[in-house]
């Protein structure tokens, strides 16, 4: 909607048109639930690591861990304006990805690790 020549815009149609939804923060929430979600996974797997005293498997969960939380608070988009996203959406999703395989495949070798400990092998 253009304004006529000698009148000023209404400032709701302006403030609608530069108003660019709710997108951005429903993004931000969806990585930092993915975020929350493989740190909790990663400290179980740090857990399971110290109580089978498995020490690489216990320190890699908390490094991950960490790394996931880092990521998540640091990096990851806030969804507003005024903090800028300081990776590409294409490098935190390969970030992601490999973070989740590598979660997997540490849950893997502890499950792993726990049941040859369980069956006394």
């Amino acid at each position: 909607m253009s304004a006529r020549p000698g009148r000023r815009p209404d400032p709701r149609v302006v403030a609608l048109a530069d108003d660019p939804g709710l997108q951005p923060q429903r993004t931000a929430q969806a990585w930092q639930r993915t975020g929350a979600v493989a740190a909790t996974g990663a400290l179980a797997v740090a857990f399971v690591g110290a109580r089978l005293d498995l020490v690489v498997l216990g320190v890699a969960g908390a490094v991950l861990a960490v790394g996931v939380a880092v990521m998540t608070v640091w990096v990851i988009p806030a969804g507003r304006g005024d903090r800028p996203a300081r990776l590409s959406a294409a490098v935190l999703l390969a970030g992601t990805a490999a973070l989740s395989v590598l979660l997997a495949v540490l849950g893997a070798v502890a499950g792993v690790a726990s049941l040859t400990r369980a069956l006394g092998r």
